[in-house]
Protein backbone atom coordinates (compact mmCIF):
# COMPACT_ATOMS: atom_id res chain seq x y z
CA UNK A 1 0.00 0.00 0.00
CA UNK A 2 2.66 2.30 0.84
CA UNK A 3 4.87 1.54 -2.17
CA UNK A 4 1.45 1.87 -4.68
CA UNK A 5 1.39 5.34 -2.87
CA UNK A 6 5.27 5.64 -3.70
CA UNK A 7 4.68 5.06 -6.96
CA UNK A 8 1.88 7.19 -7.61
CA UNK A 9 3.00 10.11 -5.48
CA UNK A 10 6.55 9.80 -7.39
CA UNK A 11 5.06 9.27 -11.20
CA UNK A 12 2.77 12.42 -10.23
CA UNK A 13 5.83 14.53 -9.41
CA UNK A 14 7.76 13.09 -12.57
CA UNK A 15 4.98 14.50 -14.63
CA UNK A 16 4.70 17.58 -12.99
CA UNK A 17 8.21 18.19 -13.52
CA UNK A 18 8.05 17.05 -16.60
CA UNK A 19 5.14 19.23 -17.39
CA UNK A 20 7.20 22.73 -15.87
CA UNK A 21 10.39 21.93 -17.57
CA UNK A 22 8.37 22.07 -20.78
CA UNK A 23 6.80 24.86 -20.23
CA UNK A 24 10.16 26.65 -19.25
CA UNK A 25 11.34 25.50 -22.12
CA UNK A 26 8.76 26.67 -24.54
CA UNK A 27 8.94 30.50 -22.88
CA UNK A 28 13.06 30.62 -22.96
CA UNK A 29 12.94 29.70 -27.00
CA UNK A 30 9.52 32.29 -26.71
CA UNK A 31 11.61 34.52 -25.03
CA UNK A 32 14.93 33.79 -27.47
CA UNK A 33 13.08 33.88 -30.71
CA UNK A 34 11.62 37.00 -29.70
CA UNK A 35 14.57 38.67 -28.52
CA UNK A 36 16.89 37.21 -31.97
CA UNK A 37 14.43 39.11 -34.17
CA UNK A 38 16.46 41.76 -34.09
CA UNK A 39 19.67 41.40 -35.95
CA UNK A 40 22.00 43.88 -37.83
CA UNK A 41 21.14 42.30 -41.01
CA UNK A 42 17.70 42.94 -40.18
CA UNK A 43 18.49 46.56 -39.72
CA UNK A 44 20.23 47.01 -42.70
CA UNK A 45 17.67 45.47 -44.72
CA UNK A 46 15.18 47.99 -42.94
CA UNK A 47 17.28 50.93 -43.64
CA UNK A 48 17.62 49.77 -47.51
CA UNK A 49 13.80 49.61 -47.43
CA UNK A 50 13.60 52.87 -45.74
CA UNK A 51 15.97 54.49 -48.46
CA UNK A 52 14.00 52.54 -51.47
CA UNK A 53 10.75 54.18 -50.82
CA UNK A 54 11.83 57.62 -50.70
CA UNK A 55 14.11 56.93 -53.79
CA UNK A 56 11.57 55.76 -55.89
CA UNK A 57 8.68 58.20 -54.26
CA UNK A 58 6.59 55.33 -52.58
CA UNK A 59 4.78 57.42 -49.78
CA UNK A 60 2.70 53.64 -48.31
CA UNK A 61 6.01 52.29 -47.90
CA UNK A 62 7.77 55.03 -46.39
CA UNK A 63 4.44 55.80 -43.99
CA UNK A 64 4.26 52.10 -43.20
CA UNK A 65 7.69 52.08 -41.38
CA UNK A 66 6.94 54.48 -38.46
CA UNK A 67 5.73 53.83 -35.17
CA UNK A 68 1.93 55.17 -34.12
CA UNK A 69 4.15 56.44 -31.24
CA UNK A 70 6.36 57.99 -33.64
CA UNK A 71 8.89 61.84 -32.45
CA UNK A 72 10.55 63.41 -35.11
CA UNK A 73 13.20 65.94 -34.99
CA UNK A 74 13.87 67.66 -38.72
CA UNK A 75 16.76 70.49 -39.14
CA UNK A 76 18.00 72.24 -41.92
CA UNK A 77 20.45 74.70 -41.53
CA UNK A 78 19.69 76.32 -38.22
CA UNK A 79 16.36 75.59 -37.95
CA UNK A 80 14.31 73.04 -36.25
CA UNK A 81 10.70 71.88 -35.95
CA UNK A 82 9.66 68.99 -33.74
CA UNK A 83 6.57 66.15 -34.94
CA UNK A 84 4.40 63.64 -34.21
CA UNK A 85 3.44 61.21 -36.06
CA UNK A 86 0.81 62.65 -38.02
CA UNK A 87 2.72 65.67 -38.51
CA UNK A 88 5.70 64.05 -39.57
CA UNK A 89 3.91 61.89 -42.39
CA UNK A 90 1.88 65.24 -43.31
CA UNK A 91 5.14 67.49 -43.73
CA UNK A 92 7.40 64.51 -45.30
CA UNK A 93 4.42 64.05 -48.25
CA UNK A 94 4.78 67.11 -49.57
CA UNK A 95 8.61 65.96 -50.45
CA UNK A 96 7.27 62.88 -52.56
CA UNK A 97 5.91 65.04 -54.99
CA UNK A 98 9.30 65.48 -56.40
CA UNK A 99 11.83 63.33 -56.96
CA UNK A 100 14.57 62.77 -54.12
CA UNK A 101 17.63 60.91 -53.95
CA UNK A 102 18.59 59.66 -50.33
CA UNK A 103 21.49 58.40 -49.37
CA UNK A 104 22.89 57.23 -45.63
CA UNK A 105 26.85 56.72 -45.46
CA UNK A 106 28.61 54.43 -42.97
CA UNK A 107 25.74 53.26 -40.91
CA UNK A 108 26.16 52.44 -37.04
CA UNK A 109 24.05 50.22 -35.77
CA UNK A 110 23.75 49.58 -31.78
CA UNK A 111 21.32 46.74 -30.98
CA UNK A 112 19.63 46.34 -26.93
CA UNK A 113 17.08 43.49 -27.02
CA UNK A 114 13.94 44.56 -29.44
CA UNK A 115 15.72 47.86 -29.75
CA UNK A 116 17.98 49.10 -32.49
CA UNK A 117 19.75 52.55 -32.65
CA UNK A 118 21.44 53.80 -36.38
CA UNK A 119 23.21 56.48 -36.82
CA UNK A 120 24.83 57.20 -40.43
CA UNK A 121 25.11 60.46 -42.63
CA UNK A 122 22.74 61.55 -44.57
CA UNK A 123 22.64 63.05 -47.83
CA UNK A 124 19.19 64.16 -49.46
CA UNK A 125 18.86 65.80 -52.24
CA UNK A 126 15.93 67.29 -54.43
CA UNK A 127 15.68 69.45 -57.72
CA UNK A 128 18.28 72.47 -56.79
CA UNK A 129 18.31 71.05 -52.86
CA UNK A 130 20.95 69.81 -51.58
CA UNK A 131 21.93 69.18 -47.73
CA UNK A 132 23.98 66.34 -45.52
CA UNK A 133 24.32 65.88 -42.14
CA UNK A 134 23.69 63.22 -39.45
CA UNK A 135 20.37 61.36 -38.26
CA UNK A 136 19.62 59.10 -36.25
CA UNK A 137 16.74 56.59 -36.12
CA UNK A 138 15.60 54.52 -33.17
CA UNK A 139 13.56 51.25 -34.06
CA UNK A 140 11.69 49.16 -32.45
CA UNK A 141 9.83 45.81 -33.13
CA UNK A 142 6.10 46.26 -32.72
CA UNK A 143 3.89 43.13 -34.16
CA UNK A 144 7.44 41.67 -34.92
CA UNK A 145 7.83 44.00 -37.67
CA UNK A 146 10.80 46.83 -36.79
CA UNK A 147 9.28 50.14 -36.68
CA UNK A 148 10.97 54.19 -36.46
CA UNK A 149 9.87 55.47 -33.15
CA UNK A 150 12.15 58.01 -33.55
CA UNK A 151 13.63 60.33 -35.79
CA UNK A 152 16.32 62.87 -35.65
CA UNK A 153 18.53 64.80 -37.84
CA UNK A 154 21.63 65.55 -35.55
CA UNK A 155 22.74 68.69 -37.83
CA UNK A 156 22.30 69.89 -41.48
CA UNK A 157 24.54 71.47 -43.75
CA UNK A 158 23.32 73.02 -47.04
CA UNK A 159 25.55 72.07 -50.15
CA UNK A 160 25.60 74.75 -51.93
CA UNK A 161 26.54 74.97 -55.42
CA UNK A 162 27.35 78.32 -56.68
CA UNK A 163 27.48 79.68 -60.66
CA UNK A 164 26.34 82.64 -63.17
CA UNK A 165 24.24 83.69 -65.96
CA UNK A 166 24.92 86.62 -67.97
CA UNK A 167 22.22 89.15 -69.61
CA UNK A 168 23.78 91.34 -72.41
CA UNK A 169 21.74 94.35 -73.26
CA UNK A 170 22.80 94.90 -76.65
CA UNK A 171 22.18 90.87 -77.59
CA UNK A 172 19.36 89.60 -74.62
CA UNK A 173 16.97 92.47 -74.44
CA UNK A 174 14.12 93.85 -76.94
CA UNK A 175 12.11 96.63 -77.26
CA UNK A 176 9.03 97.05 -74.49
CA UNK A 177 6.82 97.86 -77.15
CA UNK A 178 6.53 98.23 -80.70
CA UNK A 179 6.16 101.80 -81.03
CA UNK A 180 6.50 105.14 -79.37
CA UNK A 181 5.96 108.72 -79.68
CA UNK A 182 8.41 110.82 -81.49
CA UNK A 183 11.11 112.05 -79.42
CA UNK A 184 11.36 109.31 -76.57
CA UNK A 185 14.06 106.76 -76.35
CA UNK A 186 12.34 102.98 -76.33
CA UNK A 187 13.13 101.31 -72.90
CA UNK A 188 13.85 97.88 -73.53
CA UNK A 189 13.19 94.81 -71.31
CA UNK A 190 15.41 91.10 -71.06
CA UNK A 191 14.43 88.16 -69.45
CA UNK A 192 16.53 86.63 -66.65
CA UNK A 193 16.56 82.99 -64.72
CA UNK A 194 13.20 81.95 -62.58
CA UNK A 195 10.82 84.72 -64.14
CA UNK A 196 13.28 87.72 -63.51
CA UNK A 197 13.52 90.24 -65.47
CA UNK A 198 14.90 93.96 -66.52
CA UNK A 199 14.07 96.64 -67.39
CA UNK A 200 15.87 99.75 -68.90
CA UNK A 201 13.87 102.69 -69.04
CA UNK A 202 15.01 106.74 -70.49
CA UNK A 203 15.19 110.29 -69.62
CA UNK A 204 16.66 113.18 -70.85
CA UNK A 205 19.76 112.59 -69.28
CA UNK A 206 20.17 109.49 -67.59
CA UNK A 207 19.48 105.55 -68.12
CA UNK A 208 17.15 103.58 -65.35
CA UNK A 209 18.09 100.03 -64.66
CA UNK A 210 15.17 98.65 -62.71
CA UNK A 211 15.27 94.44 -61.93
CA UNK A 212 12.11 92.47 -60.76
CA UNK A 213 10.17 89.53 -60.48
CA UNK A 214 6.63 88.25 -61.43
CA UNK A 215 5.31 89.49 -57.99
CA UNK A 216 6.22 92.22 -55.93
CA UNK A 217 10.28 92.79 -55.76
CA UNK A 218 11.62 95.27 -57.54
CA UNK A 219 15.30 96.65 -57.33
CA UNK A 220 16.56 100.01 -58.85
CA UNK A 221 19.82 100.25 -60.03
CA UNK A 222 21.18 103.62 -59.48
CA UNK A 223 20.53 106.06 -62.73
CA UNK A 224 23.75 106.53 -65.47
CA UNK A 225 24.73 109.05 -67.84
CA UNK A 226 22.58 107.94 -71.10
CA UNK A 227 24.59 105.04 -73.35
CA UNK A 228 26.35 103.74 -70.41
CA UNK A 229 25.13 101.01 -69.85
CA UNK A 230 23.93 99.95 -73.16
CA UNK A 231 26.46 97.73 -73.95
CA UNK A 232 27.51 96.47 -70.60
CA UNK A 233 26.77 93.03 -69.24
CA UNK A 234 24.43 92.07 -65.91
CA UNK A 235 25.73 88.74 -63.83
CA UNK A 236 23.11 86.77 -61.89
CA UNK A 237 25.01 85.18 -59.36
CA UNK A 238 22.75 81.82 -58.48
CA UNK A 239 23.28 79.49 -55.45
CA UNK A 240 21.90 76.02 -56.74
CA UNK A 241 20.86 77.13 -59.93
CA UNK A 242 18.51 79.38 -58.31
CA UNK A 243 19.12 83.91 -58.55
CA UNK A 244 20.17 85.88 -55.31
CA UNK A 245 21.94 88.49 -56.38
CA UNK A 246 23.10 90.33 -59.28
CA UNK A 247 26.66 92.37 -60.56
CA UNK A 248 26.39 94.77 -62.75
CA UNK A 249 29.34 97.35 -63.97
CA UNK A 250 28.65 101.08 -62.89
CA UNK A 251 29.93 104.50 -63.45
CA UNK A 252 29.98 106.84 -59.60
CA UNK A 253 29.54 110.56 -60.60
CA UNK A 254 30.58 113.57 -58.91
CA UNK A 255 27.75 116.61 -59.81
CA UNK A 256 24.18 116.24 -60.95
CA UNK A 257 23.72 113.96 -63.18
CA UNK A 258 21.17 116.11 -65.15
CA UNK A 259 23.62 119.46 -65.40
CA UNK A 260 28.07 118.67 -64.60
CA UNK A 261 28.41 114.84 -63.50
CA UNK A 262 31.91 113.53 -63.84
CA UNK A 263 32.64 110.56 -63.60
CA UNK A 264 35.46 109.72 -60.84
CA UNK A 265 35.20 105.44 -60.58
CA UNK A 266 34.21 102.53 -62.08
CA UNK A 267 32.44 100.02 -59.73
CA UNK A 268 30.99 96.61 -59.63
CA UNK A 269 27.70 96.54 -57.94
CA UNK A 270 26.43 93.67 -56.06
CA UNK A 271 22.84 93.84 -54.87
CA UNK A 272 20.78 91.33 -53.47
CA UNK A 273 17.60 89.90 -54.61
CA UNK A 274 14.10 88.54 -52.65
CA UNK A 275 14.65 87.43 -49.40
CA UNK A 276 18.21 88.30 -49.78
CA UNK A 277 18.49 92.22 -49.71
CA UNK A 278 20.82 92.46 -47.51
CA UNK A 279 23.54 91.50 -49.53
CA UNK A 280 24.67 95.27 -50.60
CA UNK A 281 28.43 95.80 -51.81
CA UNK A 282 30.47 97.79 -54.04
CA UNK A 283 34.41 96.77 -55.31
CA UNK A 284 36.42 99.29 -56.94
CA UNK A 285 37.52 97.80 -60.05
CA UNK A 286 40.88 99.83 -60.10
CA UNK A 287 41.79 98.86 -56.46
CA UNK A 288 41.88 94.85 -57.36
CA UNK A 289 43.41 92.56 -59.93
CA UNK A 290 40.76 90.71 -60.30
CA UNK A 291 36.91 92.72 -59.63
CA UNK A 292 34.82 90.36 -60.57
CA UNK A 293 36.28 87.34 -58.68
CA UNK A 294 35.67 89.16 -55.44
CA UNK A 295 32.75 90.41 -56.22
CA UNK A 296 31.12 86.84 -56.41
CA UNK A 297 32.94 85.58 -53.72
CA UNK A 298 31.05 88.88 -51.75
CA UNK A 299 27.99 87.56 -52.63
CA UNK A 300 28.34 84.31 -52.05
CA UNK A 301 29.95 84.72 -48.69
CA UNK A 302 26.64 86.98 -48.10
CA UNK A 303 24.39 84.34 -49.26
CA UNK A 304 26.09 81.43 -46.63
CA UNK A 305 25.74 83.96 -43.74
CA UNK A 306 22.82 84.67 -44.69
CA UNK A 307 21.14 81.19 -44.87
CA UNK A 308 22.51 80.97 -41.11
CA UNK A 309 20.45 83.28 -39.88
Amino acid sequence: MSNSRNTRYSGGHMRFIGNLITVISVLFLATTSFGADISESDVKIFLNDWLAAQNKGSYPDYAALYSESFVGIKRSGKSMRKFDHDSWLKDRKTMFKKKMLVAANSPEITISGTTALVKFEQTWESGTYKDKGYKVLDLSLEDEKLKIVREEMLFSIVDTKFSSAFTRFNKDCKNKFSDIEEGQDMPIICNGPYKYKIEINYSACCEYVQVSDNKNFVLDLPAQIISTVTNRVLEWRLANGKPFAVILKLDKYKGDLALDAKKVKEVLLIKGLKKFEDINYEVDIKGQSNPNLEARSLADQSYMRLLQK
